[in-house]
């Protein structure tokens, strides 16, 4: 990050620290996939309306009675022809804030929302789902991988604890690496938090550099902090029945193949 004064470069990239947290209690697991039970199915049929093929006129294919009207101003294209639509193909990342702020609600609400996003999102073709927590227990600037991109669901635990500050800048850029990495060529990157960074002017500028390379998204967990950083691509959640729509709304517009 160039742009950056010397007082300012003092960064230290995230350092993955490999904790294993425990899997979420089964009452929380009931309340998160009750509370957003339309999320998957909203999902699926985005996504299944998705790789529904477009339809337009043509010299070739199947004969559209809608199009004989053509013939009689010498228009060719009475035909109807099928244009694939690309496949979804993304990798999205969820990084969670863990600071001793989120305790209580907060974090109760951070691991709810991210457990049901994962189970609405596990299996669905052309996703590539990462999570990772922020700051890992007993270091500052850290991170914790709780599912890596490749690797399956059930290995996931989303039991997290609270801890220390909320290193923002370096999370921030460790996961925007990561991404980097993945072979998909839409990258997503989608930030849970309940406040401040540390550090708000290097966060600023990281959110710059990472938006070089990926889309980013926030969801304020009972805080609207994450607006003054992303003002034009956050929601904000206070309870948990917010997740649906907050989450749909974001995956609406960003899953949506560009032609």
């Amino acid at each position: 990050i160039s742009a950056l004064t010397p007082e300012e470069q003092q960064i230290h990239l995230a350092i993955p620290v490999r904790q294993t947290p425990a899997p979420l209690p089964e009452d929380e697991q009931r309340k998160a996939l009750t509370e957003t039970t339309g999320l998957r199915y909203r999902l699926q049929g985005m996504l299944q309306a998705m790789r529904m093929r477009d339809t337009a006129p043509s010299r070739h294919g199947r004969l559209c009675p809608h199009n004989l009207h053509r013939m009689f101003v010498d228009n060719p294209k009475i035909f109807r022809s099928n244009s694939p639509v690309p496949a979804v193909n993304t990798a999205l990342h969820l990084l969670v804030d863990t600071s001793g702020s989120m305790a209580g609600q907060p974090i109760r609400r951070a691991r709810q929302a991210c457990f049901a996003i994962a189970s609405a999102l596990k299996g669905v073709p052309g996703i590539n789902l990462g999570v990772t927590t922020f700051p890992a227990q007993g270091e500052t600037y850290s991170v914790t991988p709780v599912l890596e991109h490749g690797n399956p669901f059930r290995d996931a635990g989303f039991m997290f604890e609270t801890t220390g500050s909320t290193p923002l800048t370096e999370a921030l850029l460790w996961a925007t690496q990561e991404l980097c990495q993945q072979p998909e060529p839409r990258k997503i990157l989608i930030v849970l938090t309940d406040g401040s960074p540390d550090n708000p002017v290097t966060c600023k500028q990281a959110i710059a550099e990472a938006s070089r390379f990926v889309e980013l998204y926030g969801l304020g967990i009972w805080d609207e902090s994450i607006k003054k950083l992303l003002p034009d691509s956050s929601a904000i959640i206070y309870y948990l029945s917010d997740l649906s729509s907050a989450l749909f709304n974001i995956l609406q517009n960003t899953l949506i193949p560009r032609r």
